[in-house]
Formats: C-alpha cells, sequence, structure tokens
C-alpha cells in the first residue's frame, strides 16, 4: 500500500520497458522545446512502442480492477501488477496464487506479449505484437501494404514479427504439453509458470519448488530461449539456404 515505492518501481520499470532509444529520443524532444526549437520527427517504433506498452498497461490494469476485489487498494495493486507483467520487471506486491483464473490469464497475455524491443524486457516484444496486429489489421482491409503514421513497413519486418510471434506459440504449446504429463499440478499454475519463463519474468503462483526434475530444466531452457529470442534460437539451429529460383505459383485452400 506505499504509494511511493510504488510509484518509484513503477517508473523504472516503464523506463527500462520502453527502451534506451525511446528514452533518448524523448530527452532530445524535451530539450528541443525547452530551447523553444522546432521539434524533432519522433520515429516510427517509439511512437509504436508508446502506444502499445501504454495500452497493455492500461488493459491490464482495468482489467485487474474489475475482477480482483481483495486489495485493500485495488487501483494501486492493479497497476503494479499490470505494469510488472507488461514490462516483465517480475515484482509483485500481492500474492499471485491468490488470484483467479482470469485475473492469471491476463497477465499471462501481458507477460507473453512482453516489453518493446530495445528495452530490457522479455516477452516477443510489445511492437512485435503491434506489427502482428497491424498486418491483420491490413489483411483483412485488403490491403497489401502495412503502413503506421505515413510509412511504410518494410515487408523482414513483417516476416520475422510473424515468425517471432508463431515459435514463441509453439514452443509454449509443446512446453505445456510437457509439463501436464510430467506435473501433477492445475493447468492454469503450470501455464502461468511456463510463460513466466519463456517472458522471463519470473512471476509464479508458487508452484516452482514443486517441479520434478524435468519440469525444472523445461523451465530453464524457456528462460533461456526467452531471453536469447525465439528467432535467434531458431535461427542457430537452420542452415541459411536461400533460394535463387522461383516455382510456378497455385493456391491452397486456407481458412
Amino acid at each position: 500500500d506505499d504509494w511511493f515505492f510504488n510509484m518509484v518501481i513503477n517508473v523504472i520499470s516503464i523506463g527500462g520497458a520502453i527502451g534506451f532509444f525511446v528514452l533518448h529520443e524523448a530527452s532530445e524532444l524535451l530539450a528541443k522545446w525547452g530551447r523553444r526549437q522546432r521539434p524533432l520527427r519522433i520515429s516510427v517504433h517509439s511512437r509504436l512502442a508508446l502506444i502499445m506498452i501504454a495500452f497493455l498497461m492500461l488493459l491490464g490494469t482495468a482489467v485487474l480492477i474489475l475482477i480482483e476485489s481483495q486489495p485493500h487498494n485495488q487501483f494501486l495493486a492493479a497497476s503494479f501488477q499490470a505494469i510488472t507483467a507488461a514490462s516483465t520487471t517480475g515484482f509483485n506486491t500481492i500474492n499471485i496464487g491468490n488470484l483467479n483464473d482470469t485475473s492469471l490469464t491476463v497477465l499471462m497475455m501481458l507477460m507473453f506479449v512482453g516489453a518493446p524491443a530495445g528495452g530490457t524486457g522479455g516477452g516477443i516484444k510489445a511492437t512485435t505484437f503491434g506489427v502482428i496486429l497491424l498486418f491483420l489489421w491490413a489483411m483483412l482491409r485488403g490491403q497489401n501494404e502495412v503502413n503506421l503514421f505515413d510509412r511504410r513497413l518494410s515487408e523482414n519486418t513483417i516476416r520475422q514479427s510473424v515468425s517471432i510471434g508463431l515459435i514463441a506459440f509453439l514452443w509454449l504449446s509443446g512446453v505445456t504439453a510437457v509439463l501436464t504429463a510430467t506435473e501433477s499440478l492445475p493447468f492454469i499454475d503450470i501455464l502461468f509458470e511456463a510463460v513466466s519463463a519463456l517472458g522471463t519474468v519470473g512471476l509464479s503462483t508458487g508452484i516452482t519448488g514443486e517441479l520434478s526434475v524435468w519440469g525444472r530444466w523445461l523451465i530453464i531452457l524457456s528462460m533461456l530461449i526467452g531471453r536469447i529470442g525465439p528467432l535467434g534460437v531458431a535461427f542457430s539451429f537452420v542452415t541459411t539456404d536461400p533460394l535463387y529460383y522461383r516455382y510456378p505459383a497455385e493456391d491452397v485452400f486456407v481458412g
């Protein structure tokens, strides 16, 4: 319930999450405003990073306030847990094991997405998730290109974002399936542990000490993959083999 402690940790968590590049641009912008110079144009990355991290933290806070009613100061507890999950900081001011399944699900979503790229956080990155959403929105609107703030995102950025999200989801699904076979624990607690490990968060419902040897090794491996990056780990196991030719195109029924 200490406002000062909560605010200090929250500010540092957000600063680390948005990344040094965004902080540098923000400091230059404030400096130009202070000298009454023409403000510089903030990059697309910084804008997307700020929008995504703010959206995730506000959404998580709102849901936790609506769902949970136990903490004495609901806003303080809810905002702290939403920020620590979205920034993958890993602190907690309430007992995570006492939260209901809906709250745990929201925290898992925040931990899986994580902080924007370029910061100290983990997860698939909020900016990666933002690009995936923009790609989906462009596809639904019948647009061949993904545009943001009067700029076009490159095809390489889109491919990397989709690949990171897919690889992380497949790994998380596989680890969770194995843990359900090796551990005699509630599914929601196992899934929360797996997501927290992959997002390099550190939050737990309290089952870490009860995991088997195989379960602990899987959690350790997930933490390493989450820290290195799913795409980087995948590239290390696959030999680059670019194609210098193209086959005739043919459609496959999907959806």
